[in-house]
């Protein structure tokens, strides 16, 4: 081997920090748009609008045939009401200006995840969904349905977030 073949050989070693950074970079956008909204959970209460409980938005924009994504509904509720939650949800859709063509594809009821007597946060967020699919409203019969708990929640309390979409 004369020493001007030896200089074309590519050196392997040294191009690695690139790929372990390249993976870096990948990983964390992979990170970022995995990350959903998360429930605004504080002192305030979901019968008072604009509190620290009360539904929060973003912008949205509609693509035909496109998921849309958006922060996204989110209530804390201290009782079971299927009529509150469609309240609440038409009335997010009509504040954030979300078209009628864009409907709910995605609940999580989130409980709290400790145990008072023997109930359970998760007994609580179960009989939400329950009482909301057992109401049979046509708006939420495609509507994915998730069950959560939370080690935030006091017993009691739900979380229902919401994800709007077109199919």
């Amino acid at each position: 081997m004369n020493s001007d073949q030896s200089h074309l050989t590519e050196d392997t070693v040294s191009q690695s920090g690139w790929v372990f950074a390249d993976l870096l970079v990948a990983l964390s956008v992979i990170f970022l748009a995995t990350i959903s909204f998360v429930p605004n959970i504080g002192s305030g209460d979901a019968e008072r609008p604009g509190s620290a409980g009360g539904p929060q938005s973003g912008s949205i924009a509609l693509e035909p045939g496109k998921l849309v994504r958006s922060e996204g509904f989110s209530q804390l509720y201290r009782a079971v009401s299927v009529e509150k939650l469609v309240a609440d949800i038409e009335e997010f859709q009509v504040s954030t200006g979300i078209p009628s063509n864009v409907e709910v594809v995605a609940l999580q009821f989130i409980g709290s995840a400790s145990e008072v007597g023997e109930r359970s946060g998760i007994l609580d967020a179960l009989e939400f969904s329950v009482k909301l699919q057992n109401a049979n409203l046509d708006e939420f019969a495609d509507t994915s349905i998730s069950i959560e708990t939370s080690e935030k929640l006091v017993p009691g309390q739900v979380v229902v977030r919401a994800v709007f979409g077109s199919r």
